[in-house]
């Protein structure tokens, strides 16, 4: 059973909008870290390295606060 021009002429054209969507779709830019994706690996060695919370939260919101304006 052989396909018909015209049905092979439409899948061609849909998979070509398939393709040109999928295309599309891998540059959109990446999503920024939310700010609990940010600090969630970096709180443990920031607490040792500053020595407590409240100055690592500190460098975590410097630090978190040039990457969104990035």
């Amino acid at each position: 059973m052989s396909i018909s021009a015209a049905t092979r002429a439409k899948k061609s054209a849909s998979m070509k909008k398939f393709h040109a969507k999928k295309k599309a779709a891998a540059k959109k830019p990446v999503a920024k870290k939310t700010w609990h994706q940010f600090m969630k690996g970096k709180m443990g060695p920031y607490m040792k390295s500053e020595g407590g919370h409240a100055a690592a939260m500190r460098r975590l919101a410097k630090e978190y606060k040039i990457y969104k304006a990035k």
